[in-house]
């Protein structure tokens, strides 16, 4: 590869004590060297912070303030990435291998993309054996109206694409939603926008299950409550029914 264009990772914490050490380890032990790591802490009061510093390579950036919650500080990793493309990349999660990244960038620059989305394994708390397996390349574009979405932590996306985009003119991260925020952006970027954007199938990061959208009734009912709104909000027809269709497709990434 002799282009090697630089990729922002930003991870979006609070109080990840216990999981924030494998993480920087996983973004510090990719192959692909043209990466910061910027860090966006809403002012943890455990011991992430002195951890971050005990683990931080020379390319991690750490910005520790207030923020209005998750979206308010992912809006704040995109306005401080000096990257030319952006990943997210939780704060309990990890890359699925070294070479990641830049197997992402290859692929990315072979098909002359704004951006590409890989699949994810989702993991319980003490199991080896994922939980859930979801491939990136199951995913069609006609799934939005499903509320149905590429795999988040896998989307990797030009900056150009996002802040030079017509589909964000007030802010990039809807920060009226609490939990489909990611499904509004790439809803945005893929189906509105039209940014040149492909799947590819090979797994980029190991999930721990949990998170916001995940777990509760409650969260599930906020979560397509959301997700409805993002639809309306772009001028896509669905339905309750039809969003609440997509739980047939995650049946078949269910692994026991």
């Amino acid at each position: 590869m002799s282009y090697t264009p630089k990729i922002t990772v930003v991870t979006v914490i609070y109080n990840a004590e216990n999981t924030i050490a494998n993480c920087l380890k996983s973004v510090s032990a990719q192959t692909y060297t043209n990466v910061e790591h910027i860090i966006i802490d809403g002012v943890s009061n455990d011991k992430s912070l002195a951890i971050i510093e005990a683990n931080k390579a020379v390319n991690v950036k750490v910005f520790s303030e207030p923020d209005t919650g998750i979206y308010n500080a992912m809006n704040k990793g995109i306005e401080k990435a000096t990257g030319e493309y952006i990943i997210f990349l939780n704060a309990d999660d990890c890359y699925a291998s070294p070479t990641v990244l830049n197997n992402m960038v290859d692929f990315l620059l072979l098909h002359q993309l704004d951006a590409v989305s890989a699949g994810v394994k989702i993991y319980k708390t003490g199991n080896k054996k994922p939980y859930r397996i979801y491939k990136a390349t199951h995913f069609k574009k006609w799934m939005f109206i499903l509320g149905h979405q590429p795999p988040h932590p896998g989307f990797l996306c030009s900056k150009k694409a996002i802040v030079n985009n017509a589909a964000f003119k007030d802010e990039f991260f809807n920060e009226q939603f609490k939990i489909a925020g990611d499904f509004d952006l790439m809803l945005r970027l893929i189906y509105k926008a039209k940014v040149k954007w492909k799947t590819m199938p090979i797994f980029a990061v190991n999930m721990l299950y949990g998170g916001a959208s995940s777990g509760s009734i409650s969260k599930t009912k906020l979560l397509n409550k959301e997700v409805l709104q993002s639809l309306k909000n772009n001028h896509l027809l669905s339905s309750k029914f039809l969003v609440y269709c997509k739980y047939f497709f995650k049946v078949f990434q269910l692994r026991g």
